[in-house]
């Protein structure tokens, strides 16, 4: 058994204290690594908190445009729903109070037909004769 004297004067074995100093000398290095590992970890899950709130911004401002989609494409339904009701109305020839929208308009543009060789159609004066 090999022997020595510590700082406090008493007899001990030097392999034992030799195995004592390095178990405390590999725990402290297990316990920096661990705290790096921890560490990495915090920064990870930072950036993972990070895009997640940069996805979820993108989500919201989706459904917001999303929303805005559907008042438009409702708001659409409805013109064309009153421009077919207008447009039956004016093509059965029933008086009322409707306006007939300038792209179905006759007098809006000159509208042609092939039998007239290029001349004119008057659409409303076919309309009267029905």
């Amino acid at each position: 058994m090999v022997t020595h004297k510590n700082k406090n004067g008493q007899w001990v074995d030097r392999r034992a204290e030799n195995t004592h100093e390095t178990y405390w000398n590999v725990l402290i290095i297990i316990l920096e690594v661990e705290s790096q590992y921890i560490e990495m970890a915090r920064v990870e899950a930072y950036r993972a908190r990070e895009e997640a709130a940069l996805a979820n911004a993108r989500a919201n401002e989706t459904n917001v445009n999303a929303r805005e989609a559907m008042a438009e494409i409702a708001k659409l339904k409805r013109k064309f729903e009153e421009f077919q009701k207008q447009l039956f109305v004016w093509q059965s020839g029933q008086e009322g109070t409707f306006i007939i929208p300038s792209s179905v308009h006759p007098s809006a543009s000159d509208h042609y037909d092939d039998d007239f060789d290029g001349q004119s159609l008057d659409l409303e004066g076919m309309s009267d004769g029905c």
